[in-house]
């Protein structure tokens, strides 16, 4: 029978003689009694055995023919979580190194919408959300200079390396980065703030103006768009005044967020159930140990020895050292990156896609943005274009 190392049987192990297919304890208790079998036929073992007492021979046989099995069946995915593991430092720079074009590409949304500039490329204002998520593929942005690198790589020396630096869903967030710069008490973990990449960026080239440039563009765009907002509206209104039967609720609607349910608590249940509330989530903060438990794989896998500082809380000492180790790996990488990015660029070898969803949001945004406004243009009476 041909092994099949993948984790799963052979074809001929699929299933029983009735044809029920056989659970994977089963599938490892079969592969154990073949290995058992050739243990006890297979010469080789035969005579390296007459060297042992008889009487330890049957327990150390099916301890090694289930450990046999095991390689077997399972091997190979042992191995390739070994391969991946090697390779997760460069995957994370290849990751890192877009950032440097991610900037590029936000100064230029900047002057775009300024009307400084013209890029064939662009049209309307979400196809930068477009090229941010495809933006190894963007054809109009200036290739990576070894400057530019040196300064990216002072920026991740500079900072710790952790969730805000890696949690950054939308690179070209306009609206969100501008217009929630200026709120007052901000949490910690809105990703809406202007990236810290970009904020390194603008104090160390002095470029802080294209981020206060006039949003010209976008201004013109919101008419357009604002115009066919208002159309639905009203159509659903009329709607409505058609539908006598259903009864129009203009209340608020109730989200279940937990902050809601803790409010809840808060204003109707009694003193008891608020203190048996606290100390819930006391104890599940106490408890969250999925940024330890990562650090600590992280410190468990590294290739050489990692020292911690001293610090007072031991968990956030470990989490630290492990961020600073991913810090580390990750500056190796980077020029190793750039040199392969150079390569291609010789060559004009095209890069991967660094897009790995299926569903393209921002291009279906894309065209129902560019459909909005051609469609108010001609409510307007003006030319079905996006000349304006």
């Amino acid at each position: 029978m041909e092994e099949d190392n993948t984790g799963k049987k052979g074809e001929g192990e699929s299933s029983n003689e009735e044809g029920r297919k056989l659970t994977e304890d089963e599938i490892f208790e079969l592969k154990t009694k073949e290995c058992l079998d050739e243990i006890n036929k297979n010469l080789k073992y035969i005579e390296e055995f007459e060297k042992y007492s008889p009487y330890s021979l049957d327990t150390f046989k099916t301890r090694y023919a289930a450990a046999k099995a095991n390689i077997s069946l399972y091997g190979n995915n042992y191995l390739k979580r070994e391969e991946e593991y090697a390779m997760r430092y460069r995957v994370m720079a290849e990751k890192r190194f877009w950032d440097i074009q991610q900037k590029k590409l936000f100064d230029m949304q900047c002057e775009w919408r300024a009307e400084e500039i013209k890029i064939q490329e662009v049209v309307v204002s979400p196809e930068f959300e477009y090229w941010g998520e495809h933006i190894s593929l963007c054809p109009f942005i200036s290739p990576v200079t070894q400057q530019e690198l040196e300064l990216y790589m002072e920026f991740i020396s500079s900072v710790p390396y952790d969730d805000k630096i890696e949690w950054v869903e939308n690179w070209q967030d306009y609206d969100e980065f501008l217009s929630f710069s200026n709120v007052e008490n901000k949490t910690e973990w809105d990703s809406r703030e202007y990236p810290l990449w970009y904020k390194f960026h603008d104090s160390r080239t002095k470029q802080n103006f294209f981020r206060n440039l006039p949003n010209i563009r976008g201004e013109k765009e919101s008419f357009y768009i604002n115009k066919m907002r208002e159309k639905r509206r009203k159509e659903w209104e009329e709607k409505e005044k058609n539908n006598p039967g259903k009864n129009a609720d203009n209340r608020p609607w109730m989200n279940s967020f937990y902050e809601n349910c803790e409010k809840f608590i808060e204003m109707f249940e009694d003193a008891k159930l608020l203190k048996l509330h606290k100390a819930r989530d006391r104890w599940e903060e106490l408890n969250d140990d999925r940024d330890l438990n990562n650090a600590k794989e992280t410190l468990q896998l590294a290739s050489e020895a990692v020292e911690m500082d001293y610090n007072e809380n031991w968990r956030q000492g470990i989490i630290d050292a492990a961020n600073g180790y991913r810090r580390k790996k990750i500056l190796q990488e980077l020029p190793k990156v750039y040199k392969d990015y150079k390569f291609r660029l010789s060559i004009s070898l095209p890069f991967e896609d660094t897009h790995d969803r299926k569903y393209d949001i921002a291009s279906v945004k894309v065209e129902h943005w560019k459909e909005d406004i051609l469609d108010a243009r001609e409510i307007n009476d003006e030319p079905r274009d996006f000349n304006f």
